[in-house]
This record gives structure tokens, sequence and C-alpha cells, in this order.
């Protein structure tokens, strides 16, 4: 139950850290087009709009700076059938870079060429790089270092994050002994 969070439909998570998800929900319909950040202390930390119809959307991961990188192909209308589609159908392949506990978008770029499986763009596990195929070359960008408040953001993340899953099972097991 997300109660903050206001959805036509049944709130899809992905986890972007151990402590921290971003949720896909609906407003007026079945199709995804808000998204909201919360921590596993229950707080809803933000949530936007997603604008324009989509698919395939595809995530990186750097937990260590609160950071993630969201990316979707844009298509021209609503895409019922993904077996049948047409180059035409696509637009654009857009991925934005966020800082998780605020929502702040420090990147926004496109891809190219578009790739529905995702794998033409990365960020580096401490969260400073961000990788892009635009134009069949590969592209680097410096993104910001942490602020002193997205560094005390982390580490209440941290904080709040469930134990490890080997040390649960390590004691499972040692209890079951």
């Amino acid at each position: 139950e997300l109660p903050a969070f206001d959805s036509t439909c049944r709130p899809f998570p992905v986890f972007v850290s151990h402590s921290e998800f971003i949720a896909f929900g609906c407003r007026g319909g079945q199709t995804p087009k808000i998204m909201g950040a919360f921590n596993m202390r229950g707080e809803e930390m933000w949530q936007q709009g997603l604008f324009g119809d989509y698919i395939a959307p595809h995530f990186a991961f750097a937990p260590a700076s609160g950071r993630f990188a969201f990316g979707r192909v844009m298509a021209s209308s609503t895409i019922l059938n993904t077996d049948s589609l047409q180059a035409d159908q696509l637009t654009a392949q857009t991925v934005v870079v966020y800082q998780t506990h605020s929502g702040d978008q420090l990147l926004k770029i496109d891809c190219s060429p578009i790739e529905r499986a995702g794998q033409n763009f990365a960020i580096s596990p401490d969260g400073l790089s961000f990788g892009v195929v635009r134009n069949n070359a590969i592209e680097i960008y410096k993104l910001p270092p942490l602020t002193r408040k997205q560094k005390a953001a982390v580490e209440r993340a941290l904080a709040s994050a469930p134990e490890e899953v080997e040390a649960v099972l390590a004691e499972v097991k040692r209890v079951l002994k």
C-alpha cells in the first residue's frame, strides 16, 4: 500500500537502492503516467508526471550516490502491441538521471540510435559519470559531485535499509541448527 500515491492502476515498484524505490502509477486509465519515489520509512519523497506515450522503460543504478538513470522509448502514439512495432512509431529514446531523494534531474539526453533493450546508457557506480550512445559514438558526461545535503540523504537511506539478505539467511541457518 502506498497511501500517498493515488493511482487508478496497481502501482508498479522498482527498487533503486536497498531502501528506496520508484513506483509507477496511472491517472484516469491503465497507462503509467506518474512516477513517485518512496523510502522504507514509508515516506513519499517526490512525485512527477510522465508525459508522452512510451515503451521499454529501463534503469541504471548508482545507489552509493543516491542516483539512478531512467530511460524510455518515446512513441508517436499509444502502442498496444509491441510485437509488431514499426520504426516510424518510435520517435526518441530519452534518458534522465535523477537524484533519488529529491527527484532533481541532473541530466536529460536522447540516445541515438534508439535501442529498445536499453543497453545504450550507463551510470558509473559512484554516480559521477554517465555514458550514452549518441550518433553511433559513446559520449561520457561528468555529473556534479554530491552536495552535503545529498550525502546526508544517502546516509539516511543507508541507515534505513533492511539487513542484507546474506546476513539474514546466515542468521536463519544458525537458528535452525
